[in-house]
């Protein structure tokens, strides 16, 4: 049996009802300014997104392995990396991707693990996972590329694309979607809706509070910017991705993935132990996205030199819109942390659904970025993991002793 599908999840671990979560408070501080317009308006503090070398090139690793640029902070990494691996992960069990990216090019990067338990195939640096909500940064882009060619506006009612919808979302602009303030509620996992299901469920909630109010995270907003996507550009959702975004950024391992079981080629399964593990989820937009820590470091040459937007434009993205409550503040897909006086300002967003946790993490002033992956081998430690690699590299010193899985 390739999968554990969803009623035996549930005995596992409880019905959770988001699709996947990105809103778990980062180091950083509060803060953050509003940007303006893309077309030439203020990108306000959304961080330097020409900052740092080529994210594409540099280190030893390429797409099968490991490998270092030779700097002490590569060296440190990789001895935290192997130690950690070496007390905690099975070499045969679930695992994970991870690069590191400085200024320069990648500063290391790194795999462990087995992609797919029951036929022994390793994780490779081309290996796709599930993103799950780092998803959003993509179909934000997409939303971005729309608004860049004229084709909307971010204030915009949503009802001029969902004329279905109730007079309440006449207040509910494109702004809201991208920045969770829509006031929609959060659907359950385990029904494993498509986009299409979800609209025709909101259209029948009462929005949980006004449009515009305040932050409340809920995967709706983007399964709807998906379908606003959809609706614009006269094409389905994942062929738009696929044109606009994978294909030109060379993003040989990315999909989005509309259909259940997903059954993608070169992607890992997750798992909960040795059990394989999967939601009935289709909902694109908020998550569904499989792509490879390769991928993501030519996502982020593209945040360093953007090609697909303006930089005007990909700094509304990268700009805190509203405040989350925890000290950081989140702008277009990515949660955006102010300098705190331990952590400098940075820009990130995790995710997790059915067993992958993913993270992307950036600081701009440093050049610095931190991509990566798993399937199932961290639980709850991914991102106090993933934060003592960027610590490392930052300062010399790991954050948080003790981080088990």
């Amino acid at each position: 049996m390739r999968y554990l599908f969803g009623f035996v999840c549930v005995l596992a671990l409880g019905v959770m009802p988001m699709v996947g979560c990105g809103e778990t408070g980062e180091p950083g501080g509060s803060g953050g300014s509003a940007g303006d317009r893309g077309r030439g308006g203020d990108g306000g503090q959304g961080g330097d997104a020409g900052q740092g070398g080529d994210a594409g090139q540099g280190g030893d690793g390429g797409q099968g392995g490991d490998g270092h640029d030779g700097s002490p902070e590569a060296k440190l990494i990789e001895q935290y990396l192997d130690e950690y691996a070496e007390s905690y992960l099975d070499p045969e069990g679930a695992g994970f991707a991870l690069a590191v990216v400085g200024p320069d090019g990648v500063v290391i990067e790194k795999t462990h693990g087995m992609a797919v338990l029951e036929e022994s195939i390793p994780i490779e640096m081309d290996t796709s996972f599930d993103l799950a909500s780092v998803s959003k940064m993509f179909a934000a882009m997409a939303v971005l590329i729309l608004y860049e060619e004229e084709a909307l506006e971010l204030d915009d009612p949503i009802t001029r694309f969902f004329p279905e919808g109730p007079a309440a979302w006449d207040a509910i602009t494109v702004h809201h979607l991208l920045t969770h303030q829509s006031g929609f509620p959060e659907f359950a996992t385990l029904q494993g809706w498509t986009n299409e299901e979800i609209l025709d469920w909101l259209v029948d909630e009462p929005l949980e509070i006004g449009p515009g109010e305040q932050y409340i995270y809920s995967n709706a907003n983007y399964t709807t910017l998906a379908l606003l996507v959809e609706r614009v550009a006269e094409q389905p959702f994942e062929r738009f991705m696929d044109e606009r975004i994978f294909d030109p950024l060379g993003m040989e391992n990315s999909e989005v993935v509309p259909r259940f079981p997903p059954d993608v080629d070169g992607g890992a399964l997750s798992y909960l132990g040795s059990l394989p593990l999967t939601f009935p989820s289709r909902a694109t937009g908020a998550t569904q996205q499989y792509s490879s820590v390769e991928d993501l470091k030519r996502w982020e040459a593209e945040l360093r030199d953007p090609t697909l937007v303006s930089l005007e434009t990909l700094a509304l993205a990268l700009t805190g819109h509203v405040t989350r409550g925890d000290g950081c503040d989140y702008g277009y897909g990515w949660v955006i942390c102010e300098d705190n006086g331990a952590w400098p300002y940075n820009q990130n967003h995790n995710g997790f659904i059915h067993g992958f946790r993913t993270m992307f993490f950036r600081v701009p002033s440093d050049g610095l970025a931190v991509m990566m992956a798993c399937n199932g081998a961290f639980e709850g430690a991914y991102r106090a993991f993933m934060w003592n690699v960027a610590y490392l590299y930052l300062e010399g010193q790991i954050w948080q002793e003790n981080v088990t899985p």
